[in-house]
This record gives structure tokens, C-alpha cells and sequence, in this order.
């Protein structure tokens, strides 16, 4: 287990049982709302980050991590997708 899994659940079993219901729900409702969107943001980001580098594709990416080389390749896209929309969004036009 992770040490922040681990500093987690020590938090959470040092409050109340009702505190502990209440913190449960909060933290998971923050996970899907904030933190898995983000964490696949990073993800795909980092991925593009690797494959930019020379001397990496999607299978040697995929083979290192104990991946798929077309799950790489698809998340690659997707982030290259999403740097191509916030280029688009933070370039003023010109003109």
C-alpha cells in the first residue's frame, strides 16, 4: 500500500464512525468529480510528454508500464486532442 493510501485510512479511522460515513461519501464524490478527471489529464499529458522523447513509441511506452501499445496509442491522441483545443482557446486571434 501506498504511503498516502496508507495516511488516508489512518485519517479516516481516527475520526468518528458518523465522521467516517460522512468523509467516505466526500472523498469519493471528490475522486469522481475531481480527482480521476485530472489524474487522466496528467496521464494523458505525460504519455504525449514520453513520445515526444526520442527513442519512445507507444509499444516501448506500453511494454515499460505493463500496458496495451494501442491503449498508449489511443490516449496519446487524446491528448495531443486536448493540447490542440487549449492551444485554440488560450491563442487570441489575430487580426
Amino acid at each position: 500500500m501506498a504511503a498516502w493510501e496508507e495516511a488516508m485510512w489512518a485519517e479516516l479511522e481516527e475520526m468518528p464512525l458518523e465522521q467516517q460515513v460522512i468523509a467516505c461519501g466526500e472523498w469519493i464524490t471528490h475522486m469522481v468529480q475531481s480527482l480521476l478527471p485530472r489524474l487522466g489529464k496528467v496521464r494523458r499529458e505525460r504519455i504525449v510528454q514520453v513520445l515526444k522523447q526520442e527513442g519512445w513509441d507507444a509499444t516501448r511506452l506500453a511494454e515499460t508500464i505493463g500496458s496495451r501499445p494501442g491503449t498508449i496509442a489511443r490516449l496519446a491522441e487524446e491528448g495531443r486532442a486536448a493540447a490542440r483545443v487549449q492551444h485554440l482557446v488560450e491563442t487570441p486571434p489575430q487580426g
